[in-house]
């Protein structure tokens, strides 16, 4: 599994983060792969290992997140 964006890690079916790139050993059946990055959109997808068989995943491109959103609350101490 590869990603292009720099810093990117791969979670398996909600296990542990692995940094990429990187080869998962995997039983046979469905898993849900999910890629992240600092400062870009994850991206999911289902996939379906077969035993015995080599599925390659990727390079995987990762978007810019949809909006980046920053509040600061400012304190008034002198009221009239």
């Amino acid at each position: 599994v590869s990603a292009s964006a720099p810093g990117a890690r791969l979670i398996v079916d909600a296990a542990a983060p692995v940094a990429l790139p990187a080869t998962v050993d995997l039983p046979g059946g469905v898993h849900r792969l999910r890629i992240e990055a600092d400062d870009a959109r994850p991206w999911e997808t289902s996939v379906l290992v077969r035993a015995g068989q080599t599925t390659t995943v990727g390079p995987i491109d990762l978007g810019a997140p949809d909006a980046r959103l920053s509040l600061r609350s400012v304190s008034y101490t002198h009221l009239t």
